[in-house]
C-alpha cells in the first residue's frame, strides 16, 4: 500500500512491543479477570460426552471453577450473576485448520502487514463465533 494507507509495519511491532512491555512491567495482574462470574440457569455441556444439564457454571480469573446443580445458591456473594436461561453454556471451540492471514477476493493486498490486520479481523470474528482456540 502507498499514500495515506500505508502501513509502517516497524511501526506497528514497535508499538506493540512497547505496549506488551509496559503491561507486564507495569502491573501484570492488573490484566487479568479477577472478578467471579455465576452462569445461573444454562443448561451446561461440559464435553465429557455426558448429556447437557440444567446448572450453574462457576467462572474465577477466567477459569472454570465448578459446576453446581441448578439449585444451588452456593455462588460467593461477591460473584457477579448472569442468567443465562434458555442458552447453553459450553467450552470453547478450538480451529485445528485455519489460515488467518488469507487474502480475500475483494483485497488481495499481499503484504505482511495486511495479513497481519486480516488476522486479527479474523480472531475477532471467531472469539465472537465461540472458537477461542486456533492452531
Amino acid at each position: 500500500a502507498t499514500g495515506r494507507d500505508a502501513l509502517d509495519w516497524d511501526a506497528a511491532k514497535s508499538f506493540a512491543h512497547a505496549l506488551c512491555a509496559d503491561m507486564a512491567d507495569e502491573r501484570p495482574d492488573r490484566y487479568l479477570v479477577k472478578m467471579t462470574k455465576a452462569l445461573r440457569g444454562g443448561r451446561i455441556f461440559d464435553g465429557t460426552g455426558a448429556p447437557a444439564r440444567e446448572g450453574t457454571l462457576l467462572i474465577e480469573r477466567n477459569r472454570v471453577a465448578r459446576v453446581l446443580p441448578a439449585s444451588s445458591m452456593e455462588a460467593p456473594a461477591s460473584a457477579r450473576v448472569i442468567d443465562v436461561a434458555g442458552r447453553t453454556v459450553l467450552p470453547g471451540l478450538i480451529d485445528l485448520h485455519t489460515h488467518l492471514d488469507y487474502a480475500y477476493a475483494e483485497s488481495p493486498e499481499a503484504t505482511d502487514a495486511a495479513g497481519a490486520l486480516r488476522a486479527v479481523e479474523k480472531l475477532r470474528f471467531y472469539i465472537e463465533s465461540g472458537i477461542t482456540s486456533v492452531r
